[in-house]
C-alpha cells in the first residue's frame, strides 16, 4: 500500500486553513495544493478598517470576540519579537510580506513545524488532527472540495482554547523558522521502519473490510475516480492511526510528512533565542 503518499495527502489537507481549490471540486493535480494556511491572514496584515474586518469575519472569526483578540495578540507578539528584526530582512514589513506571499507562507510554515520541539510538533499535529476528524464523520459525505475541508477546520470552526493553543503553537513555528532552529531528522532507516509501523496501523484499522481497502487504494493509487470525499476520509484514517504510534515513528512520519529535505542538523542563527 502506497501508504506515504496518502500521509502526504492528509498532512498538507489539515494544514490549509485556507485553500484554493478547483471549479469542478475534484482532487487537485498538485499534490502540494492547498497551500494556504490561515484565512485570517489578510485581517492581521492590513491596517484597521472595513477591509480588514470583513477579512476576519469571512474566516468565521466576530469583531470584539475572544477569538479576535486571539488572533490580534499574537500579530501584535510576532511585531514585537526582537527576533523579527534580527532574522528577516525590512523587519516586520519583511515578514508581512512572507506571509502574504503563499509559497514563502509554506515554506516558513513547514520549516517551523519541522524545527518545534517533538512535544510541541505532536500538539500541533493532534490540534489539527482533532478537526479532521471532525470533518470525516459520516465517511466525509458532502464533502466536495477542498475548501469544504479548509471551512471546517477554519479558525471560525475552533473553540476559544483551540484558537489560543493553535496560535501558541504558530507564534513558536514562526519564530523557530525564522531562526533557523536545529533541525534534526530521522536516519531512513528509522523513516522506513515508521512507515511499515503506518502500514501494519492502518491495515488494522480498516480490519479486511474490502470497500474500505478500496477506497484507500484509490487514494494511494491515484485513481482518476478519487473524489475529494475519499481523500478527506482517507486523510482522517492515517492522521488517526499516525496519532496512535509510538513517539518516534510518529514524530519521524511527522518530519517526512512534512517533505523537509535539508541536512541532519542545520546551525541556528540564534538558536538561544527561540521559544
Amino acid at each position: 500500500m502506497k501508504t506515504l503518499r496518502c500521509a502526504w495527502l492528509a498532512l498538507t489537507t489539515a494544514l490549509a486553513l485556507s485553500a484554493a481549490h478547483d471549479a469542478s471540486g475534484s482532487v487537485p493535480d498538485n499534490e502540494d495544493a492547498p497551500a494556504g494556511l490561515f484565512a485570517v491572514l489578510d485581517y492581521v496584515v492590513a491596517p484597521a478598517g472595513q477591509a480588514s474586518t470583513v477579512a476576519l469575519s469571512e474566516a468565521g472569526v466576530e469583531q470584539e470576540t475572544i477569538k479576535a483578540r486571539i488572533v490580534e495578540a499574537w500579530f501584535y507578539r510576532l511585531r514585537a519579537d526582537p527576533a523579527v528584526a534580527l532574522a528577516v530582512p525590512g523587519g516586520v514589513a519583511g515578514l508581512e510580506a512572507r506571509l502574504r506571499d503563499d509559497a514563502a507562507r509554506e515554506r516558513l510554515i513547514r520549516g517551523g513545524i519541522a524545527r518545534l520541539t517533538p512535544p510541541d510538533r505532536l500538539a500541533y499535529f493532534t490540534l489539527l488532527a482533532k478537526y479532521m476528524g471532525r470533518v470525516a464523520r459520516g465517511n466525509c459525505q458532502g464533502i466536495a472540495n477542498v475548501q469544504d475541508i479548509a471551512d471546517r477546520i477554519s479558525i471560525g470552526s475552533m473553540s476559544d482554547a483551540d484558537t489560543a493553543e493553535y496560535f501558541s503553537l504558530l507564534y513558536r513555528v514562526v519564530i523557530r523558522s525564522l531562526l533557523a532552529a536545529p533541525l534534526t531528522l530521522p536516519a531512513p532507516a528509522a523513516y522506513e521502519r515508521a512507515l511499515q509501523h503506518l502500514d501494519d496501523a492502518v491495515n488494522a484499522a480498516l480490519a479486511g473490510d474490502p470497500l474500505a481497502v478500496a477506497r484507500l487504494e484509490r487514494v494511494t493509487n491515484g485513481a482518476p475516480d478519487a473524489t475529494m470525499a475519499d481523500i478527506c476520509w482517507a486523510s482522517a484514517v492515517l492522521m488517526r492511526s499516525t496519532a496512535a504510534m509510538s513517539g518516534p515513528d510518529r514524530d519521524a512520519l511527522l518530519l517526512y510528512m512534512l517533505g523537509v529535505g535539508a541536512p541532519v542538523q542545520t546551525p541556528a542563527r540564534d538558536a538561544a533565542h527561540a521559544p
